[in-house]
C-alpha cells in the first residue's frame, strides 16, 4: 500500500503553477546525477522519482532542510523499507547538495539481512520443466544457473555468449562492474538451439523480440509455471539467484567463488547465504572441530612454544 502523507497535503495544490519550474528543477537534477555525480539510469530515475514526489509534497523547488526532516521523519512513522528510507534519504541530500545546501541527516542503520527461503534444485527443476515454450524455458534455466540480476538478464545480448569457452559475458552490472561468468553445457545447448532457431545476431537481445523483456513477460511466466508445480513460495528473479548462492555452499563452494559470480563487490553480501544454511554449519563443525576428549590423535599440528618476554 502506497504511504500516504497527509500532513503535507495542504500545499500540494500550489505547485500546480510552479510546473515548469519543477520540472526545470528535476532536470537539472538528473544531469547533475549523471554527468557530476556519475550514477547509472537506474538509480537516477529512481531517485528522479524520490524528489519529483517530495517537491510536489511541499510545494517547492527550494525546500527548508525542515521540511526535508518532517518528509523523511514521516517516512519512519509510515514504517517505510530500510532501503526506500535511505534512498529517500540520499536523494533528498544530493537536491539539497546541487542547490549548494546543507542537509543534516543520517542513514538508518540497516538491519541484518537473512535470507527466509529458497528454491531446492528439486524445486527448480520441476519449475523449468513446467515451461511450456522454448523462451520461458531458457529464461528459467538461465536464472537458474548464473544467478543474473534481473536487469543484467534483461539486457543481455546474444554477442554475449561465448559458446567457444562456455563462458557468459555480464554488461554493466551492478557498480558498472563486467564480469565473466562460467555455466553448464546442458544451458549453453539450450542457448545454441533458441539462437539458432530464431536468427539472433550479436547485438540482438537474447530473450528480447527487438527489446528488452518487460517485467510483464517474467511475471507471466513464473505465474504459469508456478501454477503447474504447486510451488508455494513468493517466485521472483532474485529468488533463483538466492537459491543458486546457498545451493552452491551447500554443496562445498567457497564463498570468493560465489563472490565471483554473482558479482558482489563486498564478500560481506555473499555471507548473508551463510545464516540460511545452518544444517551445513553445524555438519562442518561437528567434522572440523578438535577432539579435547581424546587428544591423542594422528597429524596433530604442533605448534612453535611461546616466547617469553624479555
Amino acid at each position: 500500500m502506497p504511504i500516504k502523507l497527509t500532513f503535507l497535503n495542504r500545499v500540494t495544490h500550489c505547485f500546480r503553477r510552479d510546473a515548469p519550474s519543477l520540472e526545470a528543477a528535476l532536470a537539472s537534477f538528473t544531469n547533475y546525477l549523471r554527468v557530476q555525480q556519475g550514477m547509472g539510469e537506474v538509480t537516477v530515475g529512481g531517485y528522479y522519482r524520490m524528489v519529483k514526489k517530495f517537491l510536489r509534497e511541499v510545494g517547492t523547488t527550494k525546500p527548508s532542510e525542515q521540511q526535508a526532516v518532517d518528509y523523511l521523519a514521516q517516512l519512519h512513522v509510515h514504517n517505510a523499507s530500510y532501503s526506500h528510507i535511505r534512498n529517500s534519504t540520499r536523494a533528498l541530500y544530493l537536491y539539497f547538495l546541487l542547490q549548494g545546501r546543507d542537509l543534516s541527516v543520517s542513514y538508518p542503520k540497516k538491519p541484518k539481512r537473512i535470507i527466509r527461503e529458497i528454491l531446492t534444485p528439486a524445486e527448480v527443476s520441476s519449475l523449468i520443466a513446467a515451461a511450456a515454450q522454448a523462451r520461458d524455458r531458457l529464461f528459467l534455466t538461465f536464472m537458474a544457473y548464473s544467478g543474473c540480476r534481473y536487469l543484467e538478464l534483461r539486457h543481455l545480448k546474444a554477442g554475449d555468449i561465448h559458446f567457444r569457452d562456455g563462458t557468459v559475458l555480464i554488461r554493466s552490472g551492478k557498480g558498472f562492474q563486467d564480469r565473466r561468468i562460467d555455466l553448464p553445457p546442458e544451458l549453453f545447448q539450450l542457448l545454441e538451439s533458441y539462437s539458432t532457431t530464431n536468427g539472433k545476431r550479436p547485438d540482438d537481445y537474447l530473450l528480447g523480440d527487438g527489446r528488452p523483456i518487460s517485467a510483464k513477460y517474467i511475471r507471466r511466466v513464473l505465474r504459469d509455471v508456478q501454477a503447474k508445480t504447486g510451488i508455494r513460495k513468493h517466485l521472483h528473479p532474485h529468488l533463483f539467484r538466492h537459491s543458486l548462492a546457498t545451493n552452491m555452499l551447500a554443496n562445498g563452494a567457497d564463498l570468493v567463488t560465489i563472490q565471483q559470480h554473482l558479482g558482489h563487490s563486498d564478500i560481506k553480501s555473499t555471507m548473508i547465504y551463510i545464516n540460511y544454511t545452518r544444517s551445513l554449519y553445524r555438519q562442518q563443525y561437528q567434522r572440523f572441530a578438535p577432539d579435547y576428549a581424546n587428544p591423542i590423535t594422528p597429524n596433530v599440528i604442533q605448534f612453535p612454544a611461546a616466547q617469553e618476554q624479555a
